[in-house]
């Protein structure tokens, strides 16, 4: 019964939002919109912020998490652009309050989670040898960039396709992997020869 309680409070937390922007927006003006009693909402939530964690990893579980174990993280990543896509409105509101970092910090730990395994992914199939400090810079480095990139996306003037940003981002990666791969590999080509200059 509560998980229905606190998806109603959240769906209509998530409508209003995305017309009014979150500073607008009341715990009496979600909980009027979902024909509930005020007190109601602390039963289930600290705050705006708390339901605004809530409602993303609720969320992003069902679009990508549920599908990490089945299914290559190309596609999950898909899934990943595909529900900010349609979300758009909403996430705009919440990138552009800057007075609580709750939910930005809630999307980059699932992101870095996300980048984790998909360095994983990468070292594993391409068979890359990395120190585990680099392993761990690159992990933040990709996580930080992605994230900064998304919030760059969803407010951008000119609507991207979900399709064409997320094409943009796997190549990113798979470009960052490729050049770790040439960085990495052992030069063969000169390995007898002398090389004149």
């Amino acid at each position: 019964m509560s998980y229905i309680v606190k998806k109603k409070i959240a769906v209509a937390a998530k409508a209003l939002i995305s017309q009014k922007g979150l500073e607008k927006v009341s715990v009496t003006n979600i909980m009027a919109t979902a024909q509930l009693r005020r007190q109601t909402f602390y039963d289930y939530f600290q705050d705006k912020y708390d339901l605004l964690v809530w409602l993303y990893e609720d969320e992003v579980s069902q679009v990508v998490d549920d599908n990490l174990n089945y299914e290559h993280w190309s596609k999950v990543l898909y899934h990943l652009c595909g529900y900010f896509a349609d979300n758009r409105a909403f996430y705009c509101q919440v990138f552009e309050n800057h007075a609580q970092n709750a939910p930005g910090l809630a999307i980059e730990a699932h992101t870095h989670h996300l980048v984790d395994l998909i360095v994983t992914d990468m070292v594993q199939t391409r068979k890359i040898d990395i120190k585990t400090a680099y392993r761990h810079f690159l992990v933040n480095f990709l996580t930080n960039g992605l994230v900064s990139e998304i919030k760059w996306w969803l407010a951008n003037e000119v609507e991207i396709d979900a399709k064409v940003e997320f094409k943009a981002v796997q190549q990113i990666i798979e470009d960052t992997f490729n050049g770790l791969l040439l960085r990495t590999a052992p030069i063969t080509r000169y390995e007898h020869q002398e090389i004149s200059i």
